[in-house]
């Protein structure tokens, strides 16, 4: 999948005469896979198109492309940064995906003198007494949204209608300043039980035409079609059809006060992460390698946690059950968790039954501070219920220095204990 920019110079400022409305404003995020598209190289001419006019292929309709063999590339939106709220610069042209999923965006603001006066006798400049310089913004985005079907054969981690349920299979406890908080694994379970079978396919059911008035489109396999939803919930108005889709589990971790309160929820994030690490084995189960074969049923199912306290700071490990491994993040700040890293002992270029194929399907995870360590280093025991095996894990601090400051700036690593090189000196 590849991400680009389009957008105008029309801006949100302080001035309501110069400021554009948001509605107005084109500032957007488009994906695109080269995949299916004619590649051009050696038809890339003028085409008669009827009439003795004569086009290029950048000059032609879609039908005339089709006639002429060229499957353009198709693009979809992938996210709005008006609406999103960053709206306030011009001209938008510094775009990166972070390892979490999030996307980081910055505007070229001309180093601040586009508009000045040049002397051309001494060929210095003085800003014009109209202009106003444009600061540098960064924008961080973080993207809502699961991949919703097993049938699509790409990765679509978008927002679709339909409401997780938390339904932890792990549940952890820390404190920072005094202030106790709950984390907890979001994994999500059904009942399945002689005459009750909770799931069903969202294509089975009958939607509110008044809820989803799309519905007919949501239902096919390419979208929800395939997803697992809960029939217990959701016929709010008891009429027989659906006015809301519930899928258990939330493909996340989420941080909560103890008296209940939404601190901090993951989203998207473990979904997108291992879709960067591991795009072609993207929601592959643990007993197969199939590519999106969970995205219909709780995609990775984060399901073991452990919860510690390295060098001062507060780090949270989650363990994925269906694509494997172990996410680390800091969660010093409990509303603000920072992402650390994801690492995944598993190799998915041999089949699943092979002995070489690493772990598969972690379960239970355990953290051993340093003082009670044998090795006197903090520890990261995992149990994998797949694979039937027990993999310790050695958790590294790197110190580093950022420019300007005189404390040493601390990430946690998560090292395999046997025989992976230190990542501290990378």
């Amino acid at each position: 999948m590849l991400l680009a920019l389009e957008r105008d110079d029309d801006s949100i400022t302080d001035d309501a005469a110069s400021s554009d409305p948001v509605t107005t404003i084109t500032k957007k995020i488009y994906r695109f896979a080269l995949t299916g598209a004619t590649d051009i190289t050696a038809v890339d001419r003028l085409y008669d198109v009827g009439g003795g006019v004569m086009k290029s292929l950048d000059q032609m309709t879609m039908t005339e492309l089709a006639a002429a063999g060229v499957v353009p590339v198709a693009k979809s939106l992938e996210v709005d940064l008006a609406a999103a709220g960053y709206a306030s610069v011009q001209k938008v042209e510094g775009l990166a995906l972070l390892d979490d999923g999030r996307l980081a965006v910055v505007n070229d603001n001309d180093f601040q003198v586009a508009g000045i006066s040049i002397d051309s006798t001494t060929g210095t400049f003085t800003r014009l007494p109209s202009y106003r310089a444009e600061s540098t913004v960064l924008g961080l985005i973080t993207l809502p949204g699961l991949d919703a079907s097993d049938s699509d054969s790409r990765i679509n981690i978008r927002p679709w209608p339909v409401l997780g349920m938390y339904q932890p299979d792990s549940i952890g406890h820390y404190s920072v300043r005094g202030r106790s908080y709950l984390v907890t694994a979001n994994e999500g379970d059904a009942r399945d039980w002689p005459g009750l079978k909770e799931e069903e396919r969202v294509r089975s059911l009958t939607l509110d035409p008044t809820a989803f008035p799309d519905g007919t489109a949501l239902k096919s396999t390419a979208n929800l079609g395939r997803l697992n939803v809960t029939k217990s919930l959701g016929d709010t108005d008891g009429d027989g059809d659906y006015d809301a889709l519930y899928t258990p589990g939330g493909r996340s971790f989420t941080i909560w006060s103890t008296s209940g309160e939404l601190v901090f929820d993951s989203g998207s994030a473990l979904e997108r992460i291992t879709a960067i690490a591991d795009p072609a084995f993207f929601n592959a189960s643990n007993d197969n390698n199939n590519f999106d074969d969970r995205s219909d049923n709780k995609g990775p199912e984060p399901e073991g946690l452990a919860l510690g306290e390295i060098g001062g700071r507060s780090y949270a490990f989650i363990g994925l059950e269906r694509t494997g491994g172990i996410v680390a993040y800091d969660v010093t700040s409990p509303a603000n968790p920072l992402f650390v890293d994801y690492v995944n002992n598993r190799d998915f270029s041999v089949p699943v039954s092979s002995p070489d194929a690493g772990d598969r399907g972690p379960e239970g995870v355990l953290f051993i501070p340093a003082i009670a360590s044998p090795t006197f280093s903090p520890l990261l025991v995992v149990t994998n219920e797949t694979s039937g095996n027990l993999t310790t894990y050695a958790v590294q601090i790197c110190s580093r220095k950022r420019r300007g400051e005189g404390a040493g700036w601390l990430r946690g690593w998560l090292g395999h204990r046997f025989g992976w090189d230190s990542r501290c000196g990378r």
